[in-house]
């Protein structure tokens, strides 16, 4: 009965799994179908990210430009006061 359990259901199974890739509907075209899709993705998703990256050192930068406004207002209204 061990030998069974340990044996025969595995094969068993490792059988019906054959027979399913065996049957899968995919050829070398199909597959190069998808790679491309999935790739194209990939590349959208980089581009998007970049874009991203892009936006946020834009507005780092920004943000540094009117801290220095504000700098060189704050010596301004200090040379007032001098």
């Amino acid at each position: 009965m061990l030998m069974f359990v340990y044996g025969g259901v595995p094969a068993l199974l490792m059988g019906i799994g054959a027979l399913f890739i065996r049957n899968f509907p995919i050829t070398r075209e199909a597959h190069a179908e998808v790679r491309a899709k999935l790739d194209a993705r990939d590349k959208e998703q980089e581009m998007i990210e970049a874009a991203q990256v892009h936006m946020h050192a834009c507005l780092l930068i920004k943000m540094a430009c009117l801290l220095l406004k504000m700098a060189c207002l704050l010596l301004k209204i200090a040379c007032l006061f001098t």
